[in-house]
């Protein structure tokens, strides 16, 4: 019995032991470019890592975009791609990318509409807000007519969704999300 007790003990300490030692299973690290050890003379090497987000909606997939070129600083990006339809001449996926900037202007806009629609309580003419950033990637807002309100959502010239109004509270928090994750990561 003792015997028994000794091997038990030894098998579950051992385990412990290797446990500790393990490499992790998950978690991404982020890589710097080591300029000190990284000497190029006429040529350029750049990292690229993408991580994974949960979005909005099940149509787009997110990820923060991170990319450092010749030990310059880190450039922090927002990647959206949307997919709309497949077909034999197109995939049927769009992806764009917007700043890290980009995302707090998109946030306080989006404050902005969901003021805008508590306000608006009686019936008015064909009204619609649309925020669009510098270069048309990302545009998003909601428009209110005759059939009521809706909320709509564009990654470039290809996705559109279109959404309930109250689903402007979703994509601000899918933003601020976005946002804090790229924080957690600098």
């Amino acid at each position: 019995m003792k015997k028994l007790s000794f091997l038990s003990f030894f098998l579950i300490f051992s385990a412990m032991l290797w446990a500790q030692n393990a490499a992790p299973s998950s978690g991404s690290a982020i890589f710097d470019l080591d300029q000190t050890s990284l000497i190029l003379q006429n040529s350029s090497m750049t990292i690229k890592q993408f991580i994974p987000i949960q979005s909005f909606d099940k149509k787009i997939t997110a990820e923060i975009a991170i990319f450092q070129r010749n030990g310059s600083p880190r450039a922090y990006l927002l990647r959206l791609t949307g997919s709309y339809y497949n077909s034999q001449y197109d995939k049927g996926d769009i992806t764009k990318s917007i700043g890290e900037g980009d995302i707090f202007d998109i946030i306080n806009v989006l404050n902005y509409m969901i003021e805008k629609n508590k306000q608006i309580a009686s019936p008015i003419p064909y009204t619609e807000l649309n925020f669009d950033t510098e270069k048309k990637e990302i545009s998003f807002g909601f428009y209110i007519g005759e059939s009521g309100r809706k909320s709509f959502f564009y990654i470039g010239e290809k996705f559109s969704g279109f959404y309930p109004i109250d689903m402007l509270q979703s994509i601000k928090t899918f933003f601020e999300s976005a946002q804090q994750k790229i924080a957690s990561l600098k």
